[in-house]
């Protein structure tokens, strides 16, 4: 988000991770200023607007290094801004544009909420601006030829970072891999 650079400071380079061999992101840091890619539509970008108007309040003191203790309506509207931004970092890189599932993609949009195939996590950084997306598969068992694919996606800068994870689909209510929910 361009507020990112604005209210932060952040103008240095970002050092694109993450990306597939040989891609152009591989080769050349990126202003961060300047990182922008129109990937929503203007009823979106209203939309998110909102998004990140609650998210700012929160997300300026934690970069600027204040500690926090955040009640469940502020990381739920954490969340929400990390798995928003982080699947527009996904959707602005031309290697991972489309990796995203529709169905993660409506959950933030319509029901203002990560989907539950989707894992957030927020952490302290201490270092330049990076940004990464990229996708992989795994087998869903030592035995099963069968794969389940995960898009991730990492953003930090000043002293805050934020990493999404997804996985196309899980089994039951999406709480566990091959284990007890929780």
């Amino acid at each position: 988000p361009k507020w990112i650079s604005k209210q932060l400071g952040v103008k240095s380079f970002l050092t694109p991770l993450g990306s597939s061999p040989g891609s152009r992101n591989n080769r050349q840091p990126i202003s961060f200023a300047s990182y922008r890619k129109r990937i929503f539509c203007a009823s979106c970008n209203e939309h998110f607007k909102h998004v990140e108007d609650r998210a700012i309040p929160l997300l300026v003191p934690m970069a600027r290094g204040r500690t926090l203790s955040l009640g469940p309506e502020s990381q739920d509207v954490l969340a929400l801004w990390a798995a928003k931004t982080g699947i527009a970092l996904i959707s602005a890189m031309a290697e991972t544009a489309d990796i995203v599932p529709e169905e993660h993609r409506k959950s933030v949009r319509l029901d203002g909420s990560p989907h539950p195939n989707m894992w957030v996590g927020i952490f302290y950084w201490n270092g330049g601006p990076v940004a990464a997306a990229d996708q992989t598969s795994y087998p869903t068992s030592a035995e099963s030829i069968e794969t389940r694919t995960v898009y991730r996606a990492l953003l930090a800068f000043r002293n805050f970072g934020f990493c999404v994870a997804g996985v196309d689909d899980l089994p039951g209510d999406g709480r566990a891999i091959g284990g007890e929910p929780g």
